[in-house]
């Protein structure tokens, strides 16, 4: 049954529902009213179950058509095997329930395996972040998801509160997920609350999206973020993931998480631009074929075409990367990669190397693209939110990401000052780098500096 049809019957069982009641003026009506005779039907396992939208940071969010057996199988291996869900198992989660994560995460799947939930609302947790590791430490929660930022910036206000009392022992399973996981956020969160009771082996690094329901792979529980150092040069130049001692200061040194393995039934394969198989450790496309896939998007099939394989069952992601073991490694998005004089770089090495060797910028301060300048070449471009005044500091930016960019990256990139609050980020709390691009392009975001 197409999408269009599931939509209209429901939307007129719901008016013949409708039709049938009127709302009452009191309670004692209430209680007098007799029952209301409604013949429900039971969904079937190919019905639709919901439209969910994906993130759109690297283009304008498509609505993904999940149905209830996708929906069932993805809870039911999240559960069993991402999680192994238990007796007493309590969540703690501030995800909005417009995100897949928050939604199947958080709200789904614990109703599906009858887990108590604690919540509290997305800007509260915006506004005092460690009120989400209050909830935990209070009500002894043991499974608690977040992107990478989320645990960044607990850190970041733990560094600043004194008095801060917390019990974090219980929690047992610290998901990350949403966006490219960061071993050096890890790393610091760990370091600021161990002495709470944290441990860093509750980390689960897990690679999901909305096309697969929510989840694809999760880490072995209890062993932490898992790092692989490559070279990146090799990387860069020939989509190999060398490994290399993360000290050797012979090459340059990139660091990568693991976010696990494919869930039982899932399968992962990486494809290069002739559509073959490649081994361990080379970079190239991420497929995948698991029983949540996505129907279809909504309202468009080319779109739908362009990345699902109906027939075969196999899912482009538009993600990059590579895998070690069976475990997959995400190095980017496909459609972020820039290409400057025949040399591949990741927008985000060029913003994390920004965001923590150049003095007065944050984190998530930044954005690295590509633009196609007036001799038809391209050229990347990072903007910066800049929150300082003073020309000569904003010169000393300047001077300073090129030089880091140009020592860690090899090449000549435009830097441009914006104000804070400029660059535009998705409902899940991703970058938009395409939407930073195009804004930047039309003059909406409007340059405070750019080169000198």
């Amino acid at each position: 049954m197409s999408t269009e049809l599931q939509r209209h019957k429901l939307l007129h069982r719901i008016d013949e529902i409708s039709n049938t009641l009127s709302p009452p003026d009191s309670e004692l009506e209430i209680e007098a009213s007799n029952a209301v005779e409604i013949n429900l039907q039971p969904l079937q396992k190919d019905d639709l179950c919901h439209i969910q939208f994906s993130s759109g940071s690297t283009r304008h969010p498509l609505g993904v058509v999940i149905s209830q057996k996708a929906l069932m199988a993805n809870a039911s291996s999240v559960g069993q095997h991402g999680l192994c869900v238990r007796t007493g198992d309590r969540v703690a989660s501030w995800l909005p329930f417009y995100h897949d994560m928050g939604l199947i995460g958080f709200m789904i799947i614990p109703i599906a395996t009858q887990m108590s939930i604690d919540y509290i609302y997305t800007d509260g947790f915006a506004r005092r972040p460690l009120s989400w590791l209050d909830i935990i430490s209070r009500n002894k929660c043991t499974l608690a998801f977040s992107p990478t930022f989320g645990y960044e910036i607990c850190t970041r206000r733990a560094a600043r509160q004194s008095g801060i009392k917390l019990d974090l022992s219980s929690w047992r399973a610290a998901g990350i997920g949403g966006e490219m996981v960061q071993p050096d956020v890890m790393r610091n969160f760990t370091e600021a609350f161990e002495k709470y009771g944290f441990r860093g082996e509750a980390f689960v690094p897990s690679y999901g999206l909305a096309e697969a329901t929510l989840a694809f792979s999760f880490t072995p529980l209890d062993t932490g973020v898992l790092t692989d150092h490559v070279d990146r040069d090799l990387l860069v130049e020939n989509h190999i993931a060398k490994q290399v001692d993360p000290n050797d200061e012979s090459c340059s040194v990139r660091e990568f998480a693991l976010c696990g393995v494919p869930l039982p039934g899932y399968k992962l394969e990486i494809r290069g631009e002739d559509d073959d198989v490649l081994g361990d450790r080379l970079i190239g496309s991420v497929y995948i074929q698991a029983p949540s896939l996505m129907d279809s998007y909504d309202k468009d099939e080319g779109a739908t075409q362009a990345v699902l394989d109906k027939e075969n069952g196999w899912l482009n992601t538009g993600d990059m990367g590579y895998t070690i073991d069976s475990h997959v490694v995400i190095t980017g998005r496909a459609k972020d990669l820039i290409i400057v004089n025949g040399r591949n770089v990741w927008p985000q090495d060029l913003e994390w190397h920004v965001e923590n060797e150049v003095d007065h910028i944050k984190p998530r301060d930044t954005a690295a693209f590509s633009i196609r300048s007036d001799d038809k070449t391209e050229q990347a471009v990072i903007l910066i939110q800049c929150r300082t005044h003073d020309k000569d500091t904003q010169d000393q930016i300047i001077q300073n990401a090129k030089a880091v960019i140009f020592r860690n990256a090899g090449i000549a990139c435009d830097i441009v000052l914006i104000p804070a609050g400029s660059l535009p980020f998705t409902t899940s709390g991703k970058l938009s780098r395409n939407l930073s691009r195009k804004n930047y392009e039309k003059g909406i975001i409007q340059p405070i500096r750019e080169n000198q």
